[in-house]
């Protein structure tokens, strides 16, 4: 049977598709109080535990399971977060349209009186 370029690549595709599914994909997910243990396809699995006084959340203790399952410790996580973190300086707030044209309207009046076209009424 004679494989064109195209299959060989659907194939290739699948084959990571399936390893991608064996690594990412859980298979059981157990809670047990504040720990969460995911237990994974490929026979791993991982534990998070929510902090004292927080309400266990689902989706949360998923996130962060997963995230440790694929960087490996905590601290790891930390280390790439920290390198890469950049914080956004807050934008200055523009001016509203309304006031940037009466704002330019005044100095068109300022600039008029000062040059003399314009008369000052009281």
């Amino acid at each position: 049977m004679d494989k064109t370029y195209k299959d060989g690549v659907m194939d290739t595709i699948d084959l990571v598709m399936e390893a991608t599914e064996r690594v990412l994909v859980p298979e059981r997910i157990l809670k047990s109080g504040p720990a969460t243990i995911v237990f994974w396809r490929n026979g791993q699995k991982t534990i998070v535990k929510c902090s004292k006084g927080t309400e266990p959340d689902d989706y949360s203790a998923f996130c962060a399971a997963f995230t440790k399952h694929i960087f490996g410790t905590n601290s790891k996580i930390r280390r790439i977060l920290k390198d890469i973190t950049v914080v956004q300086e807050p934008k200055k707030k523009r001016q509203s349209r309304r006031r940037s044209r009466s704002l330019s309207r005044q100095n068109r009046q300022r600039s008029r009186l000062l040059s003399g076209r314009l008369t000052a009424v009281r």
